[in-house]
């Protein structure tokens, strides 16, 4: 399953995709969004040292 994407994504472009792949997954769609990826992503990179202005 892949997505094609041309041009500039909105919020609500990745929302959707987010929610897609998580339902694919099996997982409740309702309990992630586009947000999810970005917590996780700035704690993922707290944890290996980087700075609060790299993680900016």
């Amino acid at each position: 399953m892949y997505i094609y994407i041309k041009g500039r994504l909105s919020d609500k472009s990745i929302d959707l995709i987010v929610k897609k792949y998580i339902g694919a997954l099996g997982l409740n769609e309702n309990e992630f969004a586009a947000h999810s990826l970005r917590s996780v992503l700035s704690r993922s990179a707290a944890m290996m040292g980087m700075t609060d202005i790299a993680i900016m």
